[in-house]
């Protein structure tokens, strides 16, 4: 995902109490999070807080994921056979630094390691 998709990705798994349920659900089907590539885990967290989306009221579920998904732009992400298109976001650039997921994650995944959250 683009770099502003993955700063909501991960600030919302690293709340505690989510990112402990996340673990340990993961834990339990043999999945150490700490082992999965970047793509990956930020894959695994975006599928978690799909499966929690909870709708306005009176709006239909595919609403309320369309709704999601244009929050993070999740149509500018790379899916297999594709590259990453340049996030149509007004406001929300990536920083010069920004070189890919797998690197913005790493500090997130040092921090997991050093507090004991992974492996």
């Amino acid at each position: 995902p683009p770099y502003p998709a993955v700063l909501d990705l991960v600030h919302w798994a690293a709340q505690p109490g989510i990112w402990h349920e996340l673990d340990g659900r993961a834990a339990a089907a043999g999945i150490d999070p700490g082992d999965l590539p970047a793509h990956r885990f930020l894959n695994w967290i975006y599928a978690e807080m799909v499966q929690r989306l909870s709708g306005r009221e009176n709006e239909k579920p595919e609403a309320a994921r369309k709704r999601f998904d244009g929050q993070l732009s999740v149509r500018n992400w790379a899916t297999p056979g594709t590259e990453h298109k340049p996030s149509q976001q007004s406001g929300r650039k990536t920083p010069w630094w920004w070189n890919s997921a797998e690197e913005a994650s790493q500090p997130f995944m040092e921090l997991a390691r050093a507090k004991g959250m992974i492996k």
